[in-house]
C-alpha cells in the first residue's frame, strides 16, 4: 500500500507541477499567449529562461509521471489490449522528457531543425498516444462512468492534437493544447486516485 500511496503523491506533485510552470513562466515570457502558443515554446531555444523551464519544469513532470505509471501499475487491472493502452501512456511521458532533450525552435514551427521534427514526434507521442491508450485501457475499467470519462478524455486529446495540426486554426493552437492537457492530467489522477484504489484492492 505504500508503493500506492507513494505513486499518488507523485502523480499530484506532477499535475501541479505542470500548472504552476505553464501559469508562471508564461506570465513572465513578453507577449505569451495560452491561447494560441504552445507550452513548448516556453522552453523554446533563444527564449529567456527556457533552459530552465525545460530542465527544471518539463523533465521533472515527465520523470514523475513514468515513476508512477510503473509504481501503480501492479495495482490496475489490465486484460487483453488495455494493457497496451496503459503502457501507451509512457508517450505523456516521453513527450514531457523529451521536451526538455529536444527544445523547439522559436515559435514552435510545423518543420524546422532536426531537433524540432524530434520535438513534434515526441508530442505526437504524448497527445495521440495518449489519447489511444486512454481509449484502450478504458475497456478493462468496471466502473461505467470512469470508462466513461477515460472514453472521452482519449477522444478529446486525439481530437485537440487534429485540431492542433490544423493550419487555418493555427490561432488557436495553444488553446487546443491546454484541452488536451486538461484532459490527460485528470486521467492520470483517476488512475491513482480512482481506479488503483477501487479496480483492485
Amino acid at each position: 500500500m505504500k508503493r500506492l500511496s507513494i505513486s499518488k503523491v507523485l502523480i499530484s506533485i506532477a499535475a501541479v507541477l505542470a500548472l504552476v510552470v505553464t501559469l508562471l513562466a508564461g506570465a513572465l515570457l513578453p507577449n505569451y499567449s495560452h491561447t494560441k502558443s504552445y507550452i513548448s515554446e516556453l522552453g523554446a531555444f533563444g527564449v529567456p529562461n527556457g533552459e530552465i523551464v525545460s530542465f527544471a519544469g518539463f523533465l521533472p513532470i515527465g520523470l514523475l509521471i513514468l515513476i508512477f505509471l510503473f509504481l501503480v501499475s501492479p495495482f490496475v487491472t489490465m486484460k487483453g489490449h488495455a494493457r497496451v493502452g496503459y503502457w501507451l501512456l509512457l508517450g505523456i511521458a516521453a513527450s514531457y522528457i523529451g521536451a526538455a532533450f529536444f527544445r523547439c525552435d522559436l515559435a514552435c514551427p510545423a518543420s524546422g531543425s532536426e531537433r524540432q521534427a524530434i520535438h513534434n514526434l515526441l508530442g505526437l507521442m504524448g497527445y495521440g498516444a495518449g489519447g489511444i491508450g486512454l481509449l484502450m485501457f478504458a475497456s478493462s475499467i468496471h466502473n461505467i462512468s470512469l470508462r466513461r470519462f477515460f472514453r472521452v478524455a482519449g477522444a478529446m486529446s486525439i481530437f485537440a492534437l487534429f485540431l492542433i495540426g490544423t493550419p487555418q486554426l493555427e490561432m488557436w493552437r495553444g488553446a487546443f493544447q491546454r484541452v488536451a492537457e486538461i484532459v490527460l492530467f485528470p486521467s492520470l489522477l483517476l488512475i491513482g486516485f480512482r481506479v488503483a484504489s477501487t479496480e483492485k484492492n
